[in-house]
C-alpha cells in the first residue's frame, strides 16, 4: 500500500497557490481533514479546511500512474509535503 501524502500550508496565499497548482492536473484531487473532504481544485472548499495541521492529499489517478508521479514531483518542489505509512489492517 502506498504511503499517504500530506501537505502543510500556512497562509491563505499558500492555500490559493496550492489550489491553482492542483488545477493544472486533469485528475481529481481531494483534501481530507478529519471527517471533511473537499475538492483541492476549489478555492472556496480549500479555504474551509483546518490548516493547523498537515492535510491529507488524495490524488485520484484515473488513467495513468505517471500523472500521479508528475503531480507528486511538482508538489514536492513547491510545497511542504510529508508522507505517512497507512495503519496496518487487521487481516492475515
Amino acid at each position: 500500500m502506498q504511503p499517504k501524502m500530506f501537505v502543510t500550508l500556512h497562509s491563505p496565499e499558500e492555500i490559493r497557490d496550492f489550489c491553482r497548482f492542483c488545477n493544472q492536473f486533469d485528475d481529481a484531487i481531494d483534501l481530507l481533514s478529519g471527517q471533511m473532504i473537499t475538492d483541492a481544485k476549489s478555492l472556496m472548499g480549500s479555504l474551509m479546511v483546518d490548516y493547523s495541521k498537515p492535510i491529507e492529499v488524495v490524488y485520484q489517478c484515473y488513467d495513468d500512474v505517471d500523472n500521479f508521479l508528475a503531480f507528486k514531483t511538482a508538489a514536492e518542489a513547491k510545497f511542504t509535503i510529508t508522507y505517512k505509512e497507512p495503519a496496518p489492517t487487521g487481516g492475515i
